[in-house]
């Protein structure tokens, strides 16, 4: 999230980040977007299944991994 999206751009450049990026607009945390994943700090991470059913939306990456793990391990 980035007021403005030229420097958006130019951190995904800088950091090379893996993953899906989504540019959530100029109003960063009172974005639609942050508002309906309820994201109140960076980074995030969203893990969304085959489905389309979001199965974790959180800060912390051990977390995040723990769920999509312990999701992987269910099928």
């Amino acid at each position: 999230m980035d007021k403005e999206k030229s420097k958006w751009i130019n951190s995904l450049e800088k950091f090379n980040l893996k993953g899906l990026k989504l540019y959530a607009g100029s109003k960063e945390f009172e974005s639609q977007f942050a508002i309906s994943f309820d994201i109140k700090a960076l980074p995030n991470y969203i893990a969304i299944d085959s489905k389309g059913n979001i199965i974790s939306v959180s800060s912390s990456i051990n977390d995040f991994q723990k769920i999509v793990k312990n999701k992987l391990l269910e099928k």
